[in-house]
């Protein structure tokens, strides 16, 4: 990542709670707009240029941390990055308004690519700071739609309805393979992440081929040291397909958080260096 892309506002800069309806059009063309060429067009499990281990299946990777982490991810087979998906920050117009009844905040909006780009490894999303009681509802679209609180994959049935576990914020992201509408009214504090969440590779983040013929993705990612500690996490993704040879995390300072996504879920480090999928 480049260091414009990588810098971060602290917490406090957060935009505060709007006074617009609840109810808002679908993500701006900018976010939602896809190249649907190569193998970002292709559904995870699908046919593309095979790895040397025989395996066709096409993965995602995301490396993600909330502060300066290097990383190196070798593959024997293919290796791509994804400029396009992965990108789950709240976009500038996510503001909520007033919600019915109890509920201080509420926002609907509609979250993934658009219809012509959807359906295979492209997901976008929406990304909130939250805090409090929330009801959350999400259309059946059809699509695969994931769910993550704090980091971690939940059924949209089993979102927690208390929002305070980690004590005074928490982080709630909902993403998509595909345009899918959602609902969520707060009594409580619903702020819109505009600062972190975006896990998308940069342009500049191009795997370079070996001796060997493997390829090597090597870069550093997340926020800058004077943004490091709390709650905005930024990434790199990849599109990859055969055997993964290395994958090395090193991050600036052992009290970082560092996560490593597989295929849309949380694993560690150790299930992608040994092909455990």
């Amino acid at each position: 990542m480049t260091d414009k892309d990588k810098q971060s506002r602290r917490a406090d800069g957060l935009p505060e709670l709007g006074t617009r309806g609840a109810a808002f059009d679908r993500r701006t063309a900018m976010k939602a707009a896809v190249v649907g060429l190569g193998a970002a067009s292709l559904p995870v499990g699908s046919v593309a240029a095979g790895g040397s281990d025989g395996s066709d299946d096409v993965h995602t990777l995301m490396v993600t941390a909330n502060g300066p982490v290097e990383y190196e991810f070798t593959v024997d087979g293919t290796l791509e990055a994804d400029t396009v998906g992965g990108d789950f920050s709240a976009d500038e117009d996510d503001e909520p308004g007033d919600g019915p009844g109890p509920y201080n905040a509420a926002i609907t909006d509609v979250t993934g690519p658009l219809p012509e780009d959807a359906g295979g490894t492209t997901y976008l999303g929406d990304r909130y700071r939250t805090f409090g009681y929330m009801q959350f509802d999400v259309e059946d679209s059809g699509y695969d739609v994931n769910v993550y609180y704090n980091g971690d994959p939940v059924a949209p049935s089993d979102v927690p309805e208390w929002q305070t576990e980690e004590g005074e914020l928490n982080l709630f992201t909902i993403a998509a393979n595909g345009p899918t509408e959602y609902t969520i009214q707060m009594e409580g504090t619903l702020n819109p992440d505009t600062v972190g969440g975006n896990f998308a590779a940069d342009d500049d983040d191009e795997p370079v081929e070996n001796d060997d013929g493997t390829l090597t993705a090597a870069d550093e990612t997340g926020p800058l040291p004077e943004d490091a500690g709390g709650l905005t996490y930024l990434g790199d993704r990849y599109l990859f397909c055969g055997s993964v040879e290395e994958l090395s995390l090193d991050p600036g300072d052992s009290s970082y958080n560092v996560e490593v996504y597989l295929d849309e879920r949380i694993v560690s480090p150790s299930t992608v260096r040994n092909n455990s999928f």
